[in-house]
C-alpha cells in the first residue's frame, strides 16, 4: 500500500502466471489480465550432420540462448525419449542427443526444438568393415586326403576370396568354397604333393594365411604280374597296377633293366604298367 495506491507485485513471472487478477475492497473490486510472453529462444550453435561407423555412438550437440529452456528431440518427426537407445542431456546451455550403437535404421534427420526455434542434422551410418576373428591354421595332410582350411569373419555376409600364393582358386573341381554363418571354409579333395604351399583367405583390406604340407604315400603294387605261357612267336604281356598314376616302375629280366625298343614295349596306362614282349 502506498497512500491510496494498492499494488500486487509478481516476481520472476512464468507462463503459469498468465491469468486474471482481482483487487477486492468489499464495496468494490477491479480486475486485470496478465499475459506472460515466453522469452524468445534461439540456437546459438546449431546441429551439424554426422557420419559414424556401424555400432559407434552418434552425438548431436547444439547450444541454446537460455540455459533453462526446455527442448524436444525428434527423429523424422517422431519425438524421442531418453532410454537404452537414446541419451538426452542438458548441460548449461548445451543440449545433447546421443544415439547409442548406431545401425542403418538410425539413419534419419534429427531435430531439436524449443518453442518455435529448431535446428536439425542428418545421421549417416557407414557399414562396419569385416575383419578376421579367427585365423587359418597350418595343416599337415597325407596324400589323397580331403582337408579343410577354416577361418572366421566378423560379419556373416562378408565376401572372401581364396588364394594359393597369389593365384586365385576356383570354386570348382577339387576345390569347394563354403560360407557357413561367419565361418569361411576351403575344401581341397584328394590332396597331392602339388598342393603343397601357402594358402590365404582375403577380405578387401586384410587376409589370413597358412601352409599346407602333404606327406606322399609310399609306392605300392595294387596288382602284380602273373606267370605266362605263350607259343613261340606270340606276343607276351606282363601287366601290373600301382597305387598312383605318377609312380614310375622299372622292368627287369633277371638283373637287367629293360628298355622300350624292337624287342620290348613299356606302356603306362593310368595306374596300369605293361611290359609287352614281341
Amino acid at each position: 500500500a502506498d497512500g491510496r495506491v494498492r499494488k500486487l507485485i509478481i516476481h520472476d513471472c512464468t507462463l503459469a502466471d498468465t491469468k486474471m487478477y482481482t483487487c477486492d475492497s468489499k464495496d468494490f473490486k477491479t480486475s486485470g489480465f496478465l499475459t506472460v510472453e515466453p522469452l524468445r529462444v534461439e540456437f546459438l550453435k546449431p546441429l551439424t550432420d554426422l557420419v559414424v561407423k556401424e555400432k559407434e555412438n552418434a552425438r548431436f550437440e547444439c547450444e541454446i540462448s537460455r540455459e533453462n529452456a526446455k527442448v524436444r528431440w525428434f527423429k523424422d518427426g517422431i519425438e524421442l525419449k531418453k532410454g537404452k537407445k537414446y541419451d538426452i542431456i542438458s548441460k548449461g546451455a548445451e543440449r545433447i542427443l546421443v544415439v547409442n550403437k548406431s545401425v542403418f535404421d538410425d539413419e534419419a534427420e534429427y531435430v531439436c526444438e524449443s518453442g518455435t526455434a529448431r535446428t536439425s542434422g542428418l545421421l549417416t551410418v557407414i557399414e562396419e568393415e569385416a575383419v578376421f576373428t579367427k585365423n587359418l591354421k597350418n595343416i599337415d595332410a597325407t596324400e589323397m586326403d580331403t582337408m579343410k582350411f577354416i577361418c572366421e569373419v566378423s560379419k556373416p555376409n562378408a565376401d572372401v576370396t581364396w588364394y594359393k600364393g597369389d593365384e586365385e582358386l576356383p570354386d570348382a573341381g577339387r576345390y569347394e568354397q563354403i560360407a557357413d554363418g561367419r565361418k569361411r571354409i576351403l575344401v581341397i579333395q584328394n590332396v597331392n604333393p602339388d598342393d603343397i604351399g601357402e594358402y590365404n583367405c582375403r577380405l578387401p583390406s586384410s587376409r589370413t594365411s597358412a601352409n599346407l604340407s602333404v606327406k606322399e604315400l609310399a609306392a605300392e603294387f595294387i596288382t602284380r604280374p602273373q606267370n605266362l605261357e605263350v607259343l613261340e612267336g606270340d606276343k607276351a604281356e606282363f601287366v601290373c597296377s600301382v597305387s598312383k598314376d605318377s609312380y614310375e616302375v622299372k622292368w627287369l629280366k633277371g638283373d637287367t633293366i629293360l628298355e622300350s625298343g624292337d624287342k620290348y614295349d613299356i606302356i603306362l596306362d593310368g595306374k596300369k604298367r605293361i611290359l609287352a614282349i614281341k
